[in-house]
């Protein structure tokens, strides 16, 4: 009795491992921006272990970068009604929230929000979560009111006024601070731009290539961009070789709010910044002649 019930033990421990394993693969073909492997696996993960929540999460993620908005809206809701600890029941909801701000389905996008800040406020666990979101709320209000322009933005902070009202001027005085101080919202390290860059035509060749190049699967509330510049910026004495951009989520302004140096990409979405540049000329030129 005592031989079986060890059998079963180990037995047990191996699928737990095998389990661990086949989510952590799924996990680096996400991060590295293999998306239609990593829906593969999951789906034969879901399969396998089709009680496993957290599994249909990573599925609802996937279905959602891959802008399969429909069946990824069926999972995520499916997942949430049968989801009961909170700080799960959050991260269900932000997918939920980002999935609305993609068809522009501000009503939803308002009931999630209010569901989530909700869970938030009752839950100090997921303070953080909810301080990280505010942008979010930010983006409702102002998209839902029909009378923007008549908003004052001076009583708001950097990244809601250029939500109320774009101002390439307010633009350039935030990434003059963030190069001076090396700090940013979105990325709080000791990063500067290497001196020899000059941001004012750095910024005119990123407006340029916006609209050739290639964003990330959508984590925040704007699209974000990484682009391959050798040299461009510093961190202490590592040389930093990538570039961020975040953009307000309008295909046709392409509005930047935010642009600097930074250490670490997703590979597979980095752009050539000079081969765009290229692009974007010939383009140019073609239409001139």
């Amino acid at each position: 009795m005592a031989t079986y019930s060890n059998r079963r033990r180990k037995q047990k421990y191996r699928e737990i491992k095998s389990n661990r394993r086949e989510k952590e693969n799924i996990d680096t073909l996400m991060e590295n921006g293999n998306l239609s492997l990593a829906i593969k696996c999951a789906k034969e993960y879901l399969e396998k272990y089709p009680k496993d929540l957290g599994g249909w999460y990573k599925y609802g993620k996937l279905l959602r970068f891959l802008k399969n908005n429909q069946t990824a809206k069926e999972v995520l809701l499916t997942l949430l009604s049968m989801t009961k600890e909170s700080g799960n029941r959050a991260f269900i909801l932000l997918e939920l929230i980002y999935l609305a701000i993609d068809e522009y389905d501000l009503k939803s996008a308002f009931q999630y929000f209010s569901l989530f800040q909700d869970i938030c406020e009752h839950n100090e666990e997921e303070v953080s979560l909810l301080m990280n979101t505010n942008l979010l709320y930010m983006f409702f209000e102002v998209k839902s009111k029909p009378y923007i322009s008549l908003i004052d933005r001076a009583g708001y902070e950097y990244f809601s006024r250029q939500f109320i009202s774009y101002q390439e001027d307010d633009l350039f005085q935030h990434t003059i601070i963030y190069n001076l101080y090396g700090t940013s919202a979105f990325c709080n390290k000791h990063i500067h731009f290497s001196p020899s860059i000059d941001l004012y035509t750095l910024y005119e060749e990123i407006k340029r290539v916006l609209p050739f190049a290639t964003t990330t699967p959508n984590y925040s509330v704007f699209d974000t961009y990484y682009f391959f510049i050798p040299n461009i910026g510093i961190k202490g004495s590592e040389t930093l070789n990538h570039l961020k951009v975040l953009v307000i989520p309008d295909k046709k302004e392409y509005n930047t709010v935010e642009f600097g140096p930074y250490p670490a990409i997703y590979k597979t979405y980095v752009n050539d910044f000079e081969k765009l540049k290229n692009e974007e000329s010939l383009i140019r030129a073609k239409r001139k002649n």
